[in-house]
């Protein structure tokens, strides 16, 4: 990359790269503090305990509703992963999962293209 301005290299090279892991562990991130919470939250039920055993609908709702929001918010992250990975564009979505792209079938891909 002799020549190329430092702002091309960050643009075009490593930027893009970046771009998709950063979303996907941004995503995990906000389950995982989700998930914190909930269970921290649990924890702080000191009394209301026999509660649980009397009204089990109200713990049971709220919970199906945080394993809906960070199943969600999981879904969403591996979707914006494959949407913005620049190592799997040109490859069909059965087999990105099935079988992992080679780099230089993705960069063969890619210069066939444009």
């Amino acid at each position: 990359m002799l020549g190329v301005s430092t702002l091309r290299i960050i643009f075009v090279e490593i930027l893009p790269n970046v771009v998709s892991p950063a979303v996907v562990l941004a995503s995990l991130i906000v389950a995982d503090a989700i998930l914190l919470e909930a269970g921290i939250s649990f924890l702080g039920l000191g009394e209301g305990r026999s509660t649980i055993r009397d009204a089990w609908w109200l713990s049971l709702f709220p919970g199906v509703a945080v394993v809906a929001t960070v199943l969600a918010l999981n879904l969403i992250g591996d979707g914006l992963n494959d949407a913005l990975n620049p190592r799997l564009l040109g490859v069909d979505a059965y087999d990105r999962h099935t079988n992992p792209p080679d780099r230089r079938l993705v960069r063969g891909l890619r210069q066939s293209k444009g």
